[in-house]
């Protein structure tokens, strides 16, 4: 079948990439399940927990700016090894300590660590993936990581309570074996072929190159636009299924889970059915489909209505990922990638912080869920329109970098 199909004759690094970053994922537990364990483990109060979690968002926001920098320093490879590392024994600290506090500070350090080597691996995955390759790359590359979110949190909760060091130790045990399969068997350059002139080597700043190529300052735009939307699912969309249904924090558990298995049986169909579409047109599909997820939470009033959104709404993410995944990686010269990112990545950041803290400032005033639904929305169509236009004045540059996608 053509689904499956579509991810055969990639290079063997991409391949090793995906199963590292799956075993990885699989087994990191630390982050994802931090404030559960910072409450329930270590029984710290609130708003000491409060802290923490606020702590380690930002240092993993200015983790990830400063990895940009280095891992074209010293290369993806290097980086990734050094961090990962580094936040390892950061792990493997916390079997050593007794206090409370210490353990709290070795895991936001370790989680810090951790989000110095995320520029890297985005990195890294662009430089190992053949030019007019990208898509199914990215999309095989978003589907084994949606397994890892499925499956770690699962494993790591049941391990958590009683068994508290092996839940530290397997965690760190994964994270080798993924370094180990990327220092043995990835080669940064040895599969780049077919690469455009948007991605030749350049001796530029960040700056220079964004005045060479403005729509690189469009797309991180988009970030920050795209994160506004996706960052209800951490704010917004809980508190109104809390508000909203009985056991809602029961319901929003299964809707994140479901949204992972959304993801990862349908990429590979959605991926093969829009592969002779621009990444442009997938951009703007996804942002549509947001925005009727985003209005359909205006009607619900039953806890299955939230699975309905939450299919739309996975389908509309999957498509967006899609699209945008692969556009920053055709426009930036190999040298500069982590730079770039970086760059982007205060973007979405900013964005996030909008998601969170506009609603809730919203809400305090009196504006009803329905109003701010409605309005979420009303941001999301306008976005969408804006897009289309920007699209097409830019037809002619995206309609080159759309033409080394070996399905075009």
């Amino acid at each position: 079948m053509g689904y499956i199909r579509q991810y055969r004759g990639l290079s063997r690094c991409v391949y090793v990439v995906a199963l590292s970053k799956l075993i990885q994922t699989i087994g990191a537990f630390i982050w994802p399940l931090f404030t559960v364990v910072l409450k329930t483990k270590l029984d710290l109060e609130a708003d000491v927990i409060a802290l923490f979690v606020s702590v380690s968002v930002m240092s993993g926001f200015a983790g990830s700016v400063i990895g940009g920098y280095v891992s074209d320093l010293l290369g993806r490879k290097r980086t990734i090894i050094a961090f990962e590392l580094l936040a390892s024994l950061s792990f493997l600290a916390v079997l050593l300590v007794n206090s409370n506090i210490q353990i709290a500070i070795l895991l936001s350090t370790g989680i810090f660590f951790f989000s110095m080597s995320g520029p890297a691996h985005n990195s890294l995955l662009a430089n190992v993936t053949k030019t007019e390759d990208k898509e199914v790359a990215y999309s095989l590359h978003m589907q084994v990581t949606k397994i890892g979110v499925i499956l770690g949190p699962v494993l790591g909760g049941l391990l958590l309570v009683n068994y508290f060091e092996l839940f530290i130790v397997l965690d760190v045990i994964t994270t080798i074996l993924g370094l180990v399969l990327l220092a043995t068997m990835v080669k940064e350059k040895k599969d780049k072929v077919g690469i455009n002139p948007f991605e030749i080597t350049m001796d530029h700043s960040v700056w220079s190159l964004i005045k060479e190529r403005p729509f690189i300052l469009y797309y991180a735009l988009l970030s920050m636009f795209t994160a506004v939307i996706y960052g209800q699912m951490d704010y917004t969309l809980p508190i109104y299924i809390m508000d909203t249904v009985n056991n809602g924090e029961v319901v929003f558990a299964y809707l994140y889970s479901f949204n992972g298995v959304i993801i990862v049986g349908l990429t590979a169909t959605i991926t093969y059915l829009l592969r002779r579409q621009s990444s442009a047109a997938k951009i703007f599909i996804g942002l549509g489909i947001y925005t009727i997820a985003l209005y359909i939470n205006v009607f619900v009033t039953e806890a299955f209505h939230f699975f309905i959104m939450m299919f739309v709404f996975s389908i509309g993410e999957l498509i967006l990922s899609i699209g945008m995944g692969p556009k920053l990686s055709r426009m930036v010269p190999v040298n500069m990638y982590g730079k770039v990112t970086s760059f982007v990545q205060i973007f979405y950041v900013f964005g996030h912080l909008i998601a969170t803290s506009v609603p809730a400032l919203l809400l305090v005033n009196g504006v009803t869920y329905v109003e701010l639904w409605s309005i979420i929305g009303a941001f999301s169509f306008i976005g969408t329109v804006i897009l289309f236009y920007v699209r097409d004045s830019n037809k002619e540059l995206l309609g080159l970098l759309d033409s080394y996608d070996k399905n075009r």
